[in-house]
C-alpha cells in the first residue's frame, strides 16, 4: 500500500484520501498460532502535509478467523483499528523518536498496517463471552453438550489433608482410635 506524494510534497496543508482493499498481511496471535483472514483488508484514510512530516490518519478493518482460547472452535471476528502515524523523509534534519522515516516519493503503509493489526489482536479469542469451554475430564465441547463428569476443586494447598482422609478410616490416630 504506497502513497504518493506527488502535489503534497511543496505545499503545507495538503491533504490527500486513500483507499485499499489487499490481502491481509500474515497475522500470528500472542501464543504464536496463525490467523486467517476471511476476507481482503480495507484502509482508508487521508494523508496531510503538516510542514514538517506527513500525517496519515485512517482505519484498518479486517474479517479474521481465530481459534476460541476455550472450547477450540473456530470463529469470525471482525476488527475495526485506527491508523495514526507520522512520516517523515529520511534525510529530514531531526524526526521525532515515534515518526517514521520513508525514502523517496511515495509512503509504504505495509509495516504500520500490519503493526497496528497485531497489536489489536485480542490476547485470548474468545467465541463468546459465555463460552463454556472444555471439560477438563472428558473432553467434550460444553457449548454442544452437557457431559456428567464431577469436578473436584481441591486447593492445591489442602491437597496433603485429602490423603489422609482417604488413608485414616477410623478416626486419626495411628491405631485407628480417636
Amino acid at each position: 500500500m504506497k502513497i504518493s506524494l506527488a502535489g503534497l510534497e511543496h505545499e503545507r496543508g495538503a491533504t490527500r484520501s486513500f483507499d485499499f482493499r489487499k490481502a491481509a498481511p500474515k497475522l500470528f496471535t500472542s501464543g504464536g498460532e496463525e490467523v486467517k483472514a476471511t476476507a481482503p483488508l480495507e484502509v482508508s484514510g487521508t494523508i496531510t502535509n503538516t510542514g514538517s512530516c506527513f500525517h496519515v490518519r485512517g482505519r484498518i478493518s479486517a474479517k479474521l478467523e481465530l481459534v476460541c482460547a476455550r472450547c477450540l472452535e473456530r470463529f469470525s471476528l471482525e476488527i475495526e483499528v485506527p491508523l495514526a502515524e507520522n512520516y517523515v523523509k529520511s534525510h529530514a534534519q531531526k524526526a521525532e523518536e515515534d515518526w517514521r522515516t520513508f525514502y523517496g516519493d511515495e509512503i509504504v503503509l505495509d509495516e504500520a498496517v500490519e503493526e497496528e493489526l497485531n497489536l489489536n489482536l485480542p490476547l485470548r479469542g474468545l467465541c463468546g463471552d459465555n463460552c463454556q469451554g472444555l471439560c477438563p475430564i472428558c473432553g467434550v465441547n460444553r457449548n454442544l453438550e452437557k457431559c456428567n463428569c464431577r469436578e473436584e476443586r481441591i486447593d492445591p494447598r489442602l491437597a496433603v489433608l485429602s490423603q489422609l482422609m482417604e488413608q485414616a478410616p477410623g478416626g486419626g490416630g495411628k491405631d485407628g482410635s480417636t
